[in-house]
């Protein structure tokens, strides 16, 4: 009877041919008919759902649900999030029964996906950041403290300990990088405040914010990060400029600003980072990445990151601006610049300087309505 059905074994690939023959015997049975080409068959199974034991800054170390894997799992594969390179090896009879397994040689500070697979089929990813190396930086526990330190310049690690740090409008006197302490399962000390770069701060600084969240405190604050609002007058020359693995949430307007100033860096990223819920009614005044002056971004990067819920214009760089290298890649975007009552709403993108070079692409976009849309140059 046909259909013929087949049990077969999951990653295995087949040849079929057939023939037909008489259940009397009185007919010779036909020739074999073959199929041209082949079958191929995969494992497929449910999630085991697995979660982050351990980092550190060259390993990672997964469970997973021991009664939904029922024995079924064999490998884990790993990757820097972004690349095709992907590594893998088998599990061992222990980490199977133990539901455990880690990842080692990796590089510090680096997000990278950890799948754990039964034979072709995926059982579940994890995307995470191993730990920063941070020998020789000073911790820092409490509000004052962190105060001083961004005043001081230097490298410092932000504690749990201390966290939320309530700092209110902070001032930068001096380059510094400032790294979180996240817990086991990826929770970030928290600063709620606003960081003000003074005009005395020294030509060729760096501001290197990692694994922190970045809090507006229910909108107390306006920008994270910003020129001194007041103390324009010196064109103010940085070399980086970076937001690595953060969140930034709860900002009243965006996430820089020059106020008036001449704004100047070699490097402005924001990568890794989950940034919602910033302006979040996109009517209030300001605008994401926000240059409005003869400012000069040489590399502006919003990459590999998740951003939703907010902003009145994200990207708004007015025609003064000089820029470079402009990459908007690898994001989700969901929700953004949707307030139509502004004219000062200019969507997605509203670039009125032409970029050296600009790329936009590998962006995932989900639910955008009203003035959601992309504006550039002509």
């Amino acid at each position: 009877e046909l259909p013929v059905t087949l049990k077969l074994v999951a990653d295995s690939e087949y040849w079929f041919r057939v023939k037909a023959s008489d259940s009397s015997n009185k007919l010779e049975p036909s020739k074999w008919a073959v199929y041209d080409g082949s079958v191929k068959t995969y494992a497929v199974k449910p999630t085991v759902y697995p979660a982050v034991a351990d980092r550190t800054q060259n390993s990672i170390t997964v469970t997973w649900d021991v009664e939904a894997a029922a024995g079924e799992v064999d490998s884990v594969k790993w990757c820097v999030l972004g690349s095709e390179e992907i590594y893998s090896r088998a599990l061992t009879e222990a980490e199977v029964k133990e539901a455990k397994a880690t990842v080692t040689g990796l590089e510090a500070f680096t997000n990278y996906v950890v799948s754990v697979y039964f034979k072709s089929a995926n059982r579940g990813d994890l995307s995470i950041w191993t730990r920063s190396n941070t020998e020789g930086y000073t911790p820092i526990t409490t509000a004052a403290a962190l105060t001083q330190a961004v005043k001081d310049g230097g490298n410092y690690t932000l504690t749990m300990e201390g966290s939320p740090y309530a700092v209110g409008a902070i001032e930068i006197g001096a380059g510094f990088e400032l790294v979180g302490e996240e817990s086991v399962e990826g929770g970030q000390p928290v600063i709620e405040g606003e960081f003000h770069v003074l005009n005395t701060v020294a030509d060729g600084a760096s501001f290197i914010f990692k694994s922190v969240e970045l809090n507006g405190a229910k909108e107390a604050y306006g920008f994270p990060f910003q020129l001194k609002n007041g103390a324009a007058g010196k064109d103010q020359s940085f070399d980086k400029i970076h937001f690595i693995g953060c969140k930034i949430t709860g900002y009243s307007k965006g996430l820089t600003y020059e106020w008036g100033g001449t704004f100047k860096a070699n490097e402005l990223v924001w990568d890794g980072c989950t940034i919602v819920e910033v302006n979040k009614a996109n009517i209030q005044g300001g605008d994401g990445i926000d240059f409005r002056g003869a400012s000069d971004i040489k590399k502006l990067h919003v990459i590999n990151s998740t951003i939703y819920n907010g902003f009145r214009t994200f990207f708004r760089i007015d025609a003064p601006t000089i820029l470079g290298e402009v990459k908007i890649s690898n994001n989700t975007i969901m929700n953004l610049s949707k307030d139509d009552s502004s004219t000062n709403n200019n969507g997605i993108l509203g670039v009125k300087a032409k970029p050296a070079s600009i790329e936009f692409k590998n962006n995932l976009i989900l639910y955008m309505e009203g003035n959601a849309k992309l504006n550039g140059p002509a």
